[in-house]
């Protein structure tokens, strides 16, 4: 994980934003690390050490002034736009499984209008603690994925276009069906017609 030089700084990052727990000696992942991880598996992004590896040799080469920082900079922003260019050809809106990272806003809240947004287990409203709001969508409904754009969706609408791939935890087998937002029960649910 990065170089001697940066490896402490990245642990203390990965503190810092509570993706990692250190007590006694030992590391511990929580709960937002285990969905990042998540998160970048689905989006099949590999940050793998061959990677780093090859933007820290361009660390080395501006050191050792082979190429410029402009250079370097230019090295890693293609990497990045590789990375993501890859994910949008591999998830094609009507496959769309991306469902955004930690605290990306989706919407207005049908409860109380405050902002909802994506949280370690699903998207959910801000004003759960200040007005006990009580609005969630799930991360994964019956085994399927709740991309961000069906979030969106849901909460401008009302209700997502037809998603394919749930599967019945009953019955084992899988269905498609619209996501809707009822009024009268505060709650999301599945619409099948």
């Amino acid at each position: 994980m990065g170089t001697e030089a940066t490896r402490t700084g990245i642990i203390d990052n990965a503190r810092k934003s509570e993706y990692i727990h250190l007590k006694k000696d030992v590391y511990t992942i929580l709960p937002k690390g285990i969905s990042l991880i998540e998160a970048l598996l689905r989006m099949e992004i590999s940050m793998d050490k061959y990677k780093t590896s090859e933007l820290g040799k361009a660390l080395k080469a501006v050191y050792r002034g082979e190429i410029t920082v402009d250079e370097s900079v230019s090295l890693a922003e293609k990497e990045i736009a590789a990375v993501f260019a890859s994910v949008r050809r591999q998830s094609p809106p009507e496959t769309d499984v991306y469902d955004g990272f930690y605290r990306d806003e989706v919407g207005i809240c049908p409860l109380c209008g405050g902002k909802v947004v994506k949280g370690t287990y699903g998207y959910g409203c801000l004003n759960y603690k200040e007005k006990n709001c009580k609005f969630t969508i799930w991360n994964t409904m019956c085994g399927r994925v709740i991309p961000l754009s069906a979030a969106r969706s849901l909460l401008e609408t009302g209700t997502t276009a037809k998603l394919v791939g749930f599967v019945s935890p009953r019955t084992g087998k899988s269905f498609d069906a619209r996501l809707k937002w009822d009024p009268q029960s505060q709650r999301v649910g599945f619409d099948f017609d």
